[in-house]
């Protein structure tokens, strides 16, 4: 505790000389009154010096007040004040036998002053001030007619020297060593200042170089995203420039062939050979027709220009379209389509991308399910989603081939029942149309136990 006080001295001078100013005055004032309200009628003198004294004090109070002084300058003169009054008092009572009484209580009274003067003023002052009482000494040593005086003033008067002298050099060692505490609490606390500042400095540099490194993590990842998107795009393109290449091109040759061979063995062939060949042509230009709005379909995907407008749609009806479509297929091979648990399912989403999907995924049962196979068509409800799932119990696929179904990076695909090629584009589709209606699809499949297809759309 004591060392805050004196940590709150040094930081606060000036505060600590105007208390002692006003300490010294209202001090002094208080004797001066207490001597005026006990005088006799022998110490007309001294009452008036003290009524002169304590006006002087007064004044240079309201000076101080009104900082027409300062308190360095206000101190000294009021403490030059006092020694006038000492000086009068020692004169007065020269002859008179309270000297000594005088003399000891002025002695004290000036030895304070000095201290204080030294560290309020300056500490030559205390020099001077000790010299003037030296001199007094002396003088009432040499005039004064008691005998006590002149034994024991010159023992008062050394030692009041020594002291005048021990002040003038403490308090002026410790006033130097008060500034230069000063001097260093200032630097110090100037130091402080500017390690707050860096430290602020750091803290915004830290914060800037966290905010740098989140945008350039945030930007690498940005790149690595913008890579693969840009790889998957490069690998949809190879795709979509292979179909073109080749799985276009070879169905349509086949057509350019049916018809070549059609029209110059016209008159050779019998009614059933042309009719076979007419339907296979057909089939052909429907198999084809079916791979190009695929690829329209996919090139709309990829291209951005495929928006999702939901209407309220029965699934079930999407069901019976699609088998009549599929109908002529379905009958030449005897496959029964079922459709377990049978009613009506109303769901909200997108008409054209539900019966892309659907016929995507019938078309493909279709293809792997051998003669006298099953086609299981299902749709449930639960709470804010619908599932859809076609099943059949066909070929099956291979762990290899079931893993890379999705993706555009594998050329993998097995030949259907009769050897019907596919590009696996259509379940690629599928899977941009239900990422696009923000639902799921899944495979479950083993060899020979046939496959499973399940697509999950939030129903809202």
């Amino acid at each position: 505790m004591f060392s805050k006080i004196k940590i709150k001295l040094l930081n606060k001078p000036e505060q600590v000389k105007k208390t002692i100013l006003w300490v010294t005055f209202f001090f002094t004032a208080f004797v001066y009154i207490h001597d005026l309200l006990n005088f006799t009628s022998n110490q007309v003198y001294s009452f008036w010096v003290n009524v002169v004294s304590l006006s002087v004090i007064g004044g240079i109070s309201l000076l101080y007040l009104f900082r027409t002084l300062s308190v360095q300058w206000a101190y000294g003169i009021g403490v030059y004040s006092i020694l006038a009054n000492i000086i009068f008092e020692f004169i007065n009572y020269s002859n008179s036998g309270s000297l000594v009484y005088h003399y000891y209580r002025s002695s004290f009274f000036l030895i304070t002053l000095i201290g204080l003067t030294a560290y309020v003023v300056h500490h030559n002052h205390a020099l001077i001030m000790g010299f003037i009482h030296l001199i007094i000494s002396v003088i009432l040593i040499a005039v004064s007619p008691h005998h006590f005086v002149t034994s024991n003033l010159p023992i008062v008067a050394a030692i009041f020297a020594v002291f005048t002298f021990i002040t003038y050099y403490f308090v002026g060692g410790l006033k130097d060593y008060m500034l230069q505490l000063q001097e260093l609490n200032v630097q110090i606390q100037l130091q402080n200042e500017n390690i707050k500042q860096q430290n602020e400095e750091l803290k915004t540099q830290s914060e800037n170089l966290r905010v740098a490194n989140s945008t350039l993590v945030e930007q690498r990842n940005q790149i690595i995203s913008q890579h693969d998107e840009l790889e998957k795009a490069n690998n949809a393109k190879d795709k979509f420039f292979s179909i073109l290449a080749h799985d276009l091109k070879n169905p349509i040759n086949l057509i350019v062939n049916f018809a070549d061979m059609l029209r110059n063995n016209f008159s050779q062939f019998n009614d059933n050979k042309k009719l076979e060949y007419v339907d296979s042509l057909k089939e052909t230009s429907e198999n084809t027709y079916k791979l190009l709005e695929n690829i329209l379909y996919w090139a709309r995907s990829q291209t951005g220009r495929l928006k999702v407008n939901k209407v309220k749609l029965d699934v079930m009806g999407v069901f019976y379209d699609t088998k009549t479509i599929y109908e002529e297929s379905i009958k030449s091979k005897g496959i029964q389509v079922h459709f377990p648990g049978m009613k009506s399912c109303t769901i909200s989403s997108d008409q054209d991308m539900i019966y892309t999907i659907i016929r995507n995924l019938f078309s493909n049962a279709l293809k792997y399910t051998p003669d006298g196979g099953n086609i299981w068509l299902e749709t449930e409800l639960t709470g804010a989603s619908v599932s859809i799932a076609v099943k059949d119990d066909g070929l099956g696929m291979k762990p290899g081939i079931k893993d890379n179904l999705f993706s555009t990076e594998s050329t993998i695909t097995t030949d259907g029942i009769k050897g019907e090629k596919g590009t696996g584009l259509g379940l690629i589709i599928c899977q941009e149309l239900v990422e696009r209606l923000e639902g799921n699809i899944r495979v479950e499949s083993e060899p020979g136990k046939g496959s499973q297809f399940i697509v999950t759309l939030p129903n809202y």
